[in-house]
């Protein structure tokens, strides 16, 4: 039933157990040619700027292509994910009391996505998505980058930053 996360070719590691079940951990990095990832990445702007940390700031800045490379998803069955974000993500978006925004923003973007039945925001870099039904992890990676790239602007917006073009 499982098959295609046993067949993927796209570099799965096993990293141990969600929910006491064999998990399978796919990088972003490893994800990003896809094209559902593509995509999700044309949504966004070229440069993310820290605005959560120093927006003035090219050093903390990330570029669009480098994105997928600091995202990770895993699952054990297709359904329930966490979405694991590097620390350098965190100063694109406010994962935790760093702006007066007191909104979760990916965890509201993340939620409005088809099939959700549930989000989590865990700790300052996991959240967790479960589907109502199995997606492949180029899909719940493009939902993830798709989410980055929506509470990034959201955060521009409330805290009236202009994004570069």
């Amino acid at each position: 039933m499982w098959g295609w996360l046993r067949r993927r070719v796209l570099a799965p590691v096993d990293i141990g157990f969600i929910a006491d079940d064999p998990a399978l951990e796919y990088e972003g990095a490893t994800l990003a040619g896809e094209p559902a990832v593509v995509a999700a990445l044309a949504r966004a702007p070229r440069v993310f700027l820290a605005i959560a940390d120093d927006p003035g700031n090219a050093e903390l800045a990330v570029d669009r292509e480098d994105l997928p490379g600091l995202l990770e998803v895993v699952t054990a069955d297709g359904r329930a994910w966490e979405l694991l974000i590097d620390c350098g993500v965190k100063a694109i978006v406010d994962t935790g009391g760093y702006t007066e925004v007191s909104d979760d923003l990916v965890e509201l973007a993340l939620a409005r996505g088809p099939g959700v039945i549930s989000t989590a925001h865990l700790e300052r870099e996991v959240y967790w998505l479960r589907l109502t039904r199995p997606e492949p992890p180029e899909r719940v990676l493009a939902r993830f980058v798709g989410a980055v790239v929506d509470a990034h602007r959201e955060l521009a917006r409330r805290l009236d930053i202009t994004l570069p073009g």
